[in-house]
């Protein structure tokens, strides 16, 4: 299977720079007070939703290895 780059790589790209700025944000969020940002159960929400998100892209780079 060789990689090509049509629409599906292309989108998966996309993807990977959606949850790059993703965790930027929730970084700067976090270090901006971190005492009120563990507080918010939706911020946890959110991490384990960037979990998933990162593991399918690793998951994917596998799959083009």
């Amino acid at each position: 299977m060789e990689p090509t780059f049509d629409l599906q790589m292309v989108m998966e790209f996309i993807l990977i720079l959606f949850v790059a700025y993703y965790i930027a944000q929730e970084l700067s969020e976090f270090t901006i007070s971190k005492s009120e940002y563990l507080q918010d159960g939706w911020n946890i929400v959110d991490w384990m939703n960037l979990l998933l998100l990162i593991l399918v892209v690793i998951y994917r780079i596998l799959c083009y290895m």
